[in-house]
Parts: structure tokens; C-alpha cells; sequence
């Protein structure tokens, strides 16, 4: 597992590739690996793994190299999680909305995860931090991670998936995750965090933060913290999912579903699952339709916005060549 390399007197922010080491280490990658790097070998590229090996050129250049083949070799790109395919109730993890700054959020838990193999667990993961990459606007590099505890028992407590994440994150995308939110985390959870914890790198040490569902207290510090970065819709829809979810566990409401091959269906038909479905012929009131629904009523595929963002720019969940 590659680590980050340790730097004194220099901060991440500091860590920018100058237009000459840019070349140098795009050159040195190219003769390195013969693939075609498509569109993925871009100067914002370079300059992620040029800021994870703490500004060293002959270790950015091994570990591009390592992404390029590997790539090459799954087409994440190309990559639709095969369980979901078979079974939507597989894996609940999927974005939901942006957070203040324009960076995607994405929502899971471990209650509504149907298949735990972690194999397949990664190609899911895989499959979303691409789709998350291709929401990213202009000058957006990262994302943000709710990563919901409800639902987390016994089965779970193998650090496999941790430390697979870990990896996948240090080796195939660098300097991707802009904050990881654990949400109420139960105690059963420190002893495997205590395995994890070594091997995750200083930096991304500290975009992680435990959380309490404490949403019901006055002085919330979930609510508080959501706001941190969360503008008020998307801080409704996070403590409304949460709730959804723990009435289902409770045996008191429906099971919360998400369906990306579905939700692709609809946004190319001009509406999203709970929207009003437009008639065939009538193409014009499409867009209407759906920005026009009721916002009240919580839908588990995501913030009203972000809905609304899938329908007038349906290309964003085109399926991929």
C-alpha cells in the first residue's frame, strides 16, 4: 500500500508541481507505460500525486504508471457494478447532492448492504468514485463521504473493507477524498478503527471525523458539523435519510431503496423516481414536471437540487463507452 511520503516545513497547499516538472513527469510516464493515458493523464492529475508523495517526482511518476496500468486493465471507467445489476439492493452507496463548496456528497450504510463480500463491496465503491469524478464541476477535485454506522454488527468488524478502501484510495485516487464523515459509529466499531488507523496517512487522518447521532438534542453536534459544510437542504436530506433508515430498522417503515440502473431510465425520460412521469408525447412539460414536485416528501436518491441537476443534465449519467 502506497504511503505518502513525509515532508517538513511545507504544507499540502505549498506541494504544486511547476510547469517544467509537470512535463517531466508526464514524459517520464509516458515512457514508462505504453497505454494511451485517454483523458485521465491531465496537468490536475499529475499535480494530485505530485501533492500524495509530498512533492517527490520519481515516486509520482511510479505510482501514475501503477494507475495507468491498472486502469487499463479494469476500465473502472467502464465499470457498472455487476451484484446491483443482478440485485439493486446489493449496496446502498451512491451520491446524493453537493456540498457549499460544489463537491459531490456521497451517502451509505451498512443496513441496507444485501451482498457484504468485499470484492464486490470495492467494484461498487469503484463504480461510484467514478460517476462522482464525472459530477465534479470545473476546479472541483474531491468529494465528500457520509459514511452511515447504522446497521454495522458483528460480520463487519474485518478490517478488510477498511483497509481495502485505504488502498484503493492511496493508489488509484489521491488527494480525491476532501472529508470522510462517520456517522454515528457504535462501539464495536473502535476496535477495528484501532487496526485501520496505522495505515492511514497523516493527511487523510484529518479529513476524518466521528460523529453522534444526536440529531434530537438541542445543541447538536451532528447538526452543527453538517452545517459546517452542508447547505440547509442537504443537511435535511442527510437527517431525514438517517431517520428513514432507522425506521426501517425498526420494522416501522418501508425499506429505503436506490436503483442506478432505474434512476438512469428516468432521468433520460426528463423526470426522477418520485417525480411525476411525463406522457410519451408530451416532451415539452418534462422538465416542468419535475421541477416543479412537491419538496416536503424525502426521496432516498438524493437533495431536490441535485434531482433536479440529473434531469437538465441527463449526460452526466449517460452510460459510459
Amino acid at each position: 500500500m502506497p504511503r505518502r511520503k513525509s515532508f517538513l516545513r511545507m504544507s499540502q497547499a505549498q506541494l504544486i508541481a511547476t510547469l517544467a516538472q509537470i512535463e517531466l513527469i508526464k514524459g517520464e510516464v509516458l515512457r514508462k507505460v505504453n497505454i494511451s493515458p485517454e483523458d485521465f493523464l491531465d496537468d490536475a492529475c499529475i499535480q494530485r500525486y505530485f501533492r500524495a508523495t509530498g512533492g517527490d517526482e520519481k515516486s509520482a511518476v511510479n505510482r501514475i504508471a501503477d494507475t495507468l496500468k491498472w486502469r487499463q486493465e479494469t476500465r473502472p471507467d467502464r465499470l457498472d457494478c455487476p451484484a446491483c445489476l443482478t440485485d439493486p439492493q446489493s449496496h446502498y452507496f451512491h451520491l446524493c447532492g453537493f456540498d457549499q463548496s460544489g463537491r459531490p456528497v456521497l451517502y451509505s450504510n451498512f443496513l441496507l448492504v444485501g451482498n457484504r463480500s468485499v470484492p464486490k463491496l470495492v467494484e461498487h465503491m469503484i463504480q461510484m468514485f467514478e460517476l462522482t469524478i464525472q459530477f465534479m464541476p470545473a476546479g472541483v477535485e474531491q468529494w465528500v463521504w457520509l459514511n452511515d454506522f447504522v446497521g454495522f454488527g458483528i460480520m463487519d468488524c474485518n478490517p478488510s473493507l477498511g483497509l481495502s478502501f485505504i488502498e484503493l484510495l492511496a493508489s488509484h485516487y489521491p488527494e480525491r477524498l476532501g472529508k470522510l464523515l462517520v456517522l454515528d459509529a457504535p462501539a464495536l466499531m473502535t476496535p477495528v478503527w484501532s487496526m485501520i488507523k496505522p495505515f492511514v496517512d497523516p493527511v487523510t487522518h484529518k479529513k476524518i471525523k466521528f460523529l453522534p447521532d444526536d440529531s434530537h438534542q438541542p445543541d447538536s453536534i451532528l447538526k452543527r458539523e453538517l452545517s459546517m459544510h452542508l447547505d440547509l437542504e442537504m443537511v435535511t436530506w442527510v437527517l431525514d435519510e438517517m431517520k428513514a433508515v432507522r425506521t426501517y430498522q425498526e420494522k416501522k417503515g418501508p425499506r429505503p431503496a436506490y436503483d442506478l440502473k432505474m434512476l438512469k431510465a428516468c432521468v433520460q425520460g426528463g423526470f426522477y423516481p418520485g417525480s411525476l412521469a411525463p406522457s410519451k408525447d408530451d416532451a415539452a412539460n418534462r422538465m416542468q414536471n419535475s421541477s416543479n414536485q412537491e419538496t416536503l416528501k424525502h426521496n432516498h436518491y438524493g437533495s431536490t437540487s441535485f434531482l433536479r441537476k440529473l434531469v437538465e443534465e441527463p449526460h452526466l449519467l449517460a452510460e459510459r463507452q
